[in-house]
C-alpha cells in the first residue's frame, strides 16, 4: 500500500541498515487521543508510515501532533 518509506524524510530502513532495518512505523493522520469515539480507519488515506524517529518527532507536541508538512520544513531549516 505506502510501502517502507518514511513519508516525512524519505529514509527506507531496510536499505539503510540491511536486515535490521525493517522498522517503519503507522502513523495516524487523525489524532486518536482527539477522537469523541472510535471509528474504522482507510489505511490508504487516514495512515502514514514513518521511521521510528519521525514518528517520535511529529509526537513531541500534544495533544495535537505535528503535521508531517511541518516536519519536514522543521528539518530543512
Amino acid at each position: 500500500m505506502h510501502g517502507e518509506r518514511c513519508l516525512a524524510c524519505g529514509i527506507e530502513p531496510t536499505r539503510r541498515y540491511g536486515d535490521a532495518g525493517g522498522i517503519i512505523e503507522v502513523h495516524h493522520l487523525e489524532p486518536l487521543a482527539l477522537l469523541k469515539k472510535p471509528r474504522p480507519y482507510d489505511p490508504v488515506s487516514d495512515l502514514v508510515p514513518l521511521c521510528p524517529c519521525c514518528h517520535r518527532a511529529v509526537h513531541t507536541r500534544h495533544p495535537m501532533p505535528w503535521s508531517i508538512e511541518d516536519l519536514q520544513s522543521m528539518m530543512k531549516a
